[in-house]
């Protein structure tokens, strides 16, 4: 092997080669002596050269040096030095300043030789100071005179002094120096000469004239003129310069010369025009008179109705124009009057040309005061507000006309038999004797002697006494009246007529005209009036062997083809052993079978219905022993805390459940307020009843809870507080314990014999059972006494489910079975729940409910705008028709059909018993619908205690009672807060709604159950028709939400 050998060499900053030196590999190099570099230090080689395994390059390394630059201002100000590195440029300081001195620059040397240039120059590798250069400021200084004239230039150094001018001089004017110095000068000035202004006297000489005060100005200006001097009888004619009065000062333009000065006054003498006129401003003389001078007054005028009594004024001595007028006195003369035969009137004194005033009218008995005139010829009258005094004394003459009367013959009506004029005095001549149907003239209202006045005179009359009679036409016999013609007279008792009703009385045989008593009065001659029949039948009820109660009482007498409502068992009728089932026509019920509320036409016949009554089979109520727990739920979570009971009652198997208090009370603690308790029971059991004690029912309303109990026929969903367990304890008696007290709530299938009564009641009254009935009942029980409950202040629901194989489109409503036959519309929806068809039915009352199909179509309605409401509710069994599938859509209504129909849509059980109005009466067909209105404050009635049944409701009255329902359907609580006057803001007649009814109509309106007739008419006081109250029946069920 042979050993490899590296050349090392080392160059300085600028690539120079200080050594190069060979190297074995691995061997260490040697550096030469260390370099230098002009304003740098050395500080070593750029990489290692030990342990040498290749050639190498190696550079010295250096570190640049800074150095001082400092500043001599040379008497200016100080000026910070600057360290700076070697080579580099340095930038300027700021400019130092000298005062008195320009800076003319940094240099090298203190003698100022070589400039130091910053943009070029560096930092030598030395500390160095650099030197200011100054040049000393020259001034120019000018002296100006006041008119601006350069009076003398002279240059001048900073800090010397100016040398000035010899002082100048000027017109008027005093010089008084310069306006600046200008010793230690440090700038350029103009140096300006300064005077002040002369001042000279102005005298005034005024020339016989007022004294003028001299006045003191300065030279050159513009004096004020003094106040005018006076002379008296001169005027003033200006100021002079000279005394000859040759060259006049102008004030406005003279001014002060460089003396003083005297200026003259110029006079001229006054002329004056002295005029002459007479009173009407005639001119007589016109003279012209010098100051102090006398005038000559012309000769004195004369003036008619006037003397002359002097000038106005004096005209001597003359010192100024003036007009003299003539003056005069007014003559005074006599105005006498004659009255020529009048009463006497005063004479007038006047001056002449003046108007006198009227004096006051002369009187002459019989006749007018015609006016006054000039001559006694009465040619010429005498106005007074015109004519005025002449120039002599006068006399005025009255001149009078007879006076004439108007006379005028009325007749009885007022027609003017005869229109006469009638001298003062004189006679009137009556026309002939008038005469007037019915009566007898008897004279004239006053006498027609001696007419002192416009008079009317009117025909007096007796009225003629005639006969009214009356033809019964097979009636019984009625008196005839004797009545004054043109009288009404009063009905007679009315005839009767056995199986006839009265319709009226009639003026012709063939009864064509009836008369009203009201209106109609006795004609000339008397009348005939002729008695008008209409054949009319009973309905007689029979209590068929009953034991006790009432019959209920038809007296409405009923006419052929007349709709015939069938009555309930308003009067409790009972037979032991048996039902109540309806009425037949036969007292064997093998005749027509009726139910209540049902209608037929009548015949030409009188009807007796009689009661129909089913036997009540004696079952016993049995009970069993099986027991077993069952779950609940509270708000949806499963809690075992119940129990079921199996057992019998009457043949039907029970399902009794029974829930554990203390169980139900930590539960309801946990949940607070608003729990929903459901208690479902999957049992095929005919009856489920949920039991539980009053305490936990008093619990329950506490915590506002809802009851439901669930089976497989139905839920009844029942807020607790509808139980009302205060009412329950005042009928059981205040000191029974509530824990004491037994409530069941209960859900029955129908027993046979209230399936049969569904099938009859559904028979009779032409509508299908498309679901068996259901019972609801809640009842207490407390030591064996029950009461019921069976009303509710809220509706309450019921959910049945609909069964497989019934068509929900063939559901029509739900209706109420009565124990006595009677039916009831209850409201119905069909909703569908987890996939199954319900029939909701909300009702206020406990009940048997059954499901029914009723479709119902009227023919007068086809084409009608209501038709399709029209139809719903009839067949809800809501509204009727008016025999043969007719309606009458646009017939006005009585207040009792609406009332009816409120009770009857609303779903509310008839209450029976005495009205509270007095024209409601207890055998009436619509007492116990109005009964019902009124025990649950729907209507209100008049404030004379009536009802006024067969009058017919307005749209106003008819919406009052639609507000009172809404509240009863809680609808009214769920209307925004808003005002009457925006809701009925839209309807140009609201204003005509009754105070009253304003707020029950903006309900109305704004729940959207009435409309107005049209966009802008609300129409209050129109009737309703029967097609409105179908409509607004139908609005008001589905916005409560209850079909």
């Amino acid at each position: 092997w042979t050993i490899k050998t590296y050349t090392i060499t080392f160059k300085d900053w600028d690539g120079a080669t200080l050594k190069t030196e060979p190297v074995n590999h691995g061997g260490n190099a040697t550096a030469p002596t260390s370099p230098s570099r002009t304003g740098h230090t050395f500080t070593g080689w750029d990489a290692g050269f030990t342990g040498v395994t290749v050639s190498a390059t190696i550079t010295a390394q250096y570190s640049v040096n800074e150095y001082t630059v400092s500043f001599n201002s040379n008497g200016g100000n100080e000026v910070n030095a600057i360290d700076a590195n070697f080579g580099t440029t340095i930038t300027a300081p700021t400019v130092p300043t000298r005062e008195g001195y320009n800076f003319d620059g940094w240099y090298k040397e203190a003698g100022l030789t070589n400039t130091w240039l910053f943009a070029s120059d560096t930092v030598p590798a030395n500390d160095i100071t650099l030197f200011a250069k100054w040049t000393i400021k020259t001034y120019t200084i000018t002296f100006k005179d006041w008119d601006g004239a350069t009076l003398k230039t002279e240059p001048v150094n900073h800090g010397g002094n100016a040398t000035a001018p010899v002082n100048p001089s000027r017109t008027g004017h005093t010089f008084t120096g310069w306006d600046a110095g200008f010793t230690g000068v440090t700038a350029s000035a103009t140096i300006t000469a300064q005077y002040s202004v002369n001042e000279y006297t102005v005298s005034f000489n005024s020339n016989g004239g007022s004294t003028v005060d001299a006045i003191d100005a300065d030279y050159g200006t513009k004096i004020v003129e003094p106040a005018v001097p006076t002379r008296e009888g001169y005027n003033f004619d200006g100021w002079y310069q000279e005394a000859g009065l040759t060259n006049a000062w102008a004030f406005a333009s003279d001014t002060v010369p460089a003396n003083d000065i005297t200026l003259f006054a110029k006079w001229t003498i006054k002329t004056y025009t002295v005029t002459f006129k007479d009173w009407d401003g005639a001119t007589l003389k016109t003279e012209p008179v010098n100051h102090g001078s006398n005038a000559t007054a012309p000769t004195s005028p004369a003036r008619t109705g006037y003397t002359f009594t002097g000038w106005s004024g004096a005209f001597a001595g003359v010192t100024a124009s003036a007009t003299i007028t003539a003056q005069y006195s007014v003559n005074e003369y006599t105005v006498s009057f004659n009255s020529s035969g009048g009463s006497t009137v005063d004479a007038i004194y006047a001056d002449y040309g003046s108007k006198i005033v009227e004096p006051a009218l002369p009187t002459r008995e019989g006749y007018n005061f015609d006016g006054w005139y000039q001559e006694v010829g009465l040619t010429n009258a005498w106005v007074f507000a015109s004519d005025t005094v002449p120039a002599n004394d006068i006399t005025l003459f009255a001149k009078w006309t007879i006076k004439v009367y108007t006379v005028t013959f009325l007749d009885w009506d007022e027609t003017e038999l005869k229109n006469v004029l009638v001298n003062h005095g004189s006679d009137a001549n009556a026309p002939v004797i008038p005469a007037r149907a019915g009566y007898t003239f008897t004279n004239w209202n006053a006498a027609l002697t001696n007419v002192t006045a416009n008079i009317t005179f009117t025909a007096q009359y007796s009225a003629n006494e005639y006969t009214v009679s009356f033809n019964s036409n097979g009636g019984s016999t009625v008196d005839a009246t004797n009545a004054d013609f043109g009288t009404k007279i009063t009905a007679p008792t009315a005839p009767t007529r056995e199986g006839y009703r009265l319709e009226g009385w009639y003026k012709e045989v063939d009864l064509t005209n009836d008369w009203s008593f009201d209106t109609d009065t006795v004609p000339v001659d008397g009348i005939t009036l002729y008695a008008k029949w209409t054949a009319v039948y009973m309905i007689t009820y029979n209590g068929n062997e009953s034991d006790a109660g009432n019959v209920p009482l038809d007296s409405t007498a009923y006419e052929h083809e007349s709709s015939v409502t069938v009555l309930g068992n308003a009067g409790s009728l009972i037979r032991s052993g048996y039902n109540f089932a309806g009425w037949n026509t036969q007292a064997d019920g093998k005749g027509l079978s009726y139910a209540p509320s049902v209608t037929f036409e009548i015949d030409h016949a009188n009807v007796t219905l009689y009661a129909v009554w089913n036997k009540v089979p004696d079952v016993p109520i049995q009970t069993g022993p099986s027991t077993t727990t069952i779950e609940v739920l509270i708000n949806g979570k499963i809690e075992r805390i119940g129990t079921a009971a199996s057992g019998t009652r009457n043949g039907q198997t029970v399902t009794t459940v029974t829930v554990d208090q203390k169980g139900l009370d930590e539960r309801l603690a946990a949940v607070g307020q608003h729990a929903v308790l459901t208690i479902p029971v999957d049992s095929n059991s005919d009856i489920i009843i949920g039991q539980f004690n009053g305490q936990m029912i008093k619990n329950l309303e506490n915590k506002l809870a809802v009851l439901e109990i669930k089976t497989g026929l139905a839920t009844y969903t029942l807020p607790a507080l509808q139980i009302n367990m205060d009412s329950i304890s005042n009928q059981l008696g205040k000191t029974v314990a509530l824990q004491d007290i037994v409530i069941q709530i209960e859900i029955a299938e129908p027993t046979a014999e209230m399936m049969e009564l569904a099938e009859i009641v559904a028979s009779r009254g032409s509508f299908k059972l498309v679901m068996p009935p259901i019972d609801f009942k809640i009842t207490a029980t407390y030591e064996g006494e029950t009461v019921e409950v069976s009303k509710f202040s809220a509706y309450v629901e019921r959910a049945v489910e609909v069964p497989d194989g019934v068509d929900p489109k063939k559901i029509t409503t739900g209706i109420v079975v009565e124990s006595d036959g009677t039916v009831r519309h209850v409201p119905t929806q069909l909703v569908v729940i987890d996939g199954k068809n319900y029939v909701k039915l909300s009702s206020l009352t406990n009940s048997t409910y059954s499901i029914i199909w009723n479709p119902l179509e009227f023919s007068d309605v086809s084409q009608h705008w209501a038709k399709d409401d029209v139809n719903d509710m009839g067949s809800r069994m809501i509204i009727s028709g008016i025999g043969n599938g007719l309606f009458n859509p646009d017939q006005a209504i009585t207040r009792a059909e609406f009332t009816a129909i409120i009770v009857r849509g609303l779903g509310l059980k008839l209450e029976e018993g005495t009205s509270p109005y007095s024209d409601v009466k207890a055998e009436s067909w619509y007492n116990s619908a109005i009964n019902t209105a009124s025990a649950y404050n729907l209507i209100t009635g008049f404030e004379d205690g009536t009802f006024r049944p067969n009058d017919k409701i307005t749209r106003e009255q008819a919406m009052v009672i639609i507000s009172k329902a809404m509240t009863l359907t809680s609808l009214k609580a769920k209307l925004p807060v808003q005002s009457t006057d925006i809701t009925l803001g839209s309807f140009e007649d609201a204003a005509e709604a009754a105070s009253w009814a304003q707020s029950s109509i903006a309900d109305s309106v704004q729940a959207g159950i009435v409309s107005g007739r049209s966009s802008s008419k609300l129409a209050p006081k129109d009737n309703i028709t029967r097609a409105e109250v179908a409509s607004i029946m139908k609005r008001l069920l589905q916005k409560s939400e209850l079909i």
